[in-house]
C-alpha cells in the first residue's frame, strides 16, 4: 500500500510540473478557397490532412479559427482513447461531414464553451465578423435561453446563415416558451432516418424545428480515404446541412441568407410522421446527392 501511494504521488507530483497541456500545433497550408463556413463547437483535430488542407486562412498561412476557451488559434480538442475511425470526436466528425460533402467550402474552425454565455456571443461575433457566410452551432436549440441567444445573434447578423440542431433531448420544442418560429436567417434542422422518421433521441416541433435530415449514413472523406460511419445525432444533421448550403451558394453567390434558407427548405419534402414527431418543412432526403443543389440550380 505504501508502495502504491508514494508511486501514485509521484505521478501527481510529475503532472503537476509538467503544467497545462499544450495544442499540437496547426498544420502549416494556404487559403483553399471556397465558400468559408464556421463551425463553433466544442473543438477539433485540425491535424488530419483531409482537414487541415481546408481551413480558412489569412494571407500569411494563419487560420481564421480561434479558441475562445484556451484563448489562442489552436481549437483544438483532446481525442479520447476509445475514438476510432468509426467513433470521432463530435467536433472533428461534423468538420469531416462538411469537407466531405462540399468541395466548395473552407472551414473557419472555433472552439468555445457553451456554459458561458459572453464566450458564446464571442465565438458568435467572430465567426460573423470572419468571411464565413454560414454559421454551423454545435449547440441544441433546446432550452429557452439557448434559443434565445441564437434568435438574437441571427437577428444581430442577418447577412449570415445560421444552422444549429435542433438537440438530442427527445423533447417538442414547440412547448418551449421563447418559440415563436425561428428567424428568417436561421435553421433549426432534427435528426431524421433515410426514410424521413426522426430518431428517437432528436427533439422535433412543427413551429420550432424547420427541417429534417439524415444522419446516420456512411460517407468517404477524401478521395481514397476510408469510410466513417458517425453515431446519428443533432450535430451530423447541422453539418450535413451546412455542407449542402455551402454547395448552393457557390452556384448562387447572389442569395442572402434569407434567400439561401428559403432555397434549401424548398429541398424538403413531408414524410409519414412516426411517433407523432415533425417539423415544419419535412425531410430532406440525401443532402449529400448533387441533384440536390447542382442539377437543380446550374
Amino acid at each position: 500500500m505504501r508502495a502504491s501511494i508514494a508511486a501514485l504521488s509521484a505521478l501527481i507530483a510529475t503532472a503537476a510540473l509538467a503544467g497545462p497541456t499544450i495544442d499540437p500545433p496547426v498544420p502549416s497550408g494556404r487559403d483553399p478557397g471556397g465558400v468559408a463556413v464556421a463551425i463553433i463547437g466544442p473543438g477539433l483535430d485540425y491535424r488530419e490532412g483531409g482537414i487541415s488542407q481546408r481551413l480558412a486562412r489569412d494571407g500569411e498561412g494563419e487560420i481564421i479559427g480561434y479558441d475562445f476557451q484556451d484563448d489562442d488559434r489552436r481549437p483544438y480538442k483532446v481525442l479520447h482513447i476509445y475514438e476510432t475511425e468509426n467513433f470521432s470526436h463530435p467536433g472533428t466528425a461534423a468538420a469531416r461531414i462538411l469537407l466531405t460533402e462540399s468541395d466548395a467550402c473552407r472551414l473557419v474552425a472555433i472552439r468555445t464553451s457553451f456554459n458561458d454565455p459572453a464566450a458564446i456571443a464571442k465565438a458568435i461575433s467572430y465567426a460573423a465578423a470572419s468571411p464565413a457566410r454560414i454559421i454551423a452551432v454545435q449547440h441544441p436549440f433546446a432550452q429557452d435561453t439557448d434559443i434565445g441567444v441564437l434568435n438574437a445573434a441571427a437577428r444581430r447578423y442577418p447577412e449570415q446563415l445560421f444552422i444549429v440542431p435542433a438537440g438530442d433531448f427527445n423533447s417538442n420544442l414547440d412547448h418551449a416558451a421563447n418559440i415563436k418560429g425561428s428567424e428568417p436567417n436561421l435553421i433549426v434542422v432534427a435528426a431524421a432516418r433515410a426514410d424521413g422518421s426522426i430518431y428517437d433521441e432528436s427533439s422535433w416541433g412543427e413551429q420550432s424545428v424547420d427541417v429534417a435530415t439524415e444522419a446516420g449514413a456512411l460517407t468517404s472523406f477524401g478521395a481514397a480515404g476510408p469510410l466513417f460511419s458517425f453515431k446519428p445525432d443533432g450535430d451530423i444533421a447541422m453539418a450535413r446541412l451546412a455542407a449542402l448550403a455551402a454547395r448552393l451558394l457557390a452556384i448562387r453567390p447572389d442569395l442572402s441568407a434569407n434567400e439561401l434558407k428559403t432555397h434549401v427548405l424548398r429541398l424538403a419534402r413531408q414524410p409519414s410522421a412516426r411517433n407523432g414527431k415533425a417539423t415544419r418543412m419535412g425531410f430532406i432526403a440525401e443532402p449529400w446527392r448533387p441533384f440536390q443543389v447542382e442539377k437543380r440550380w446550374r
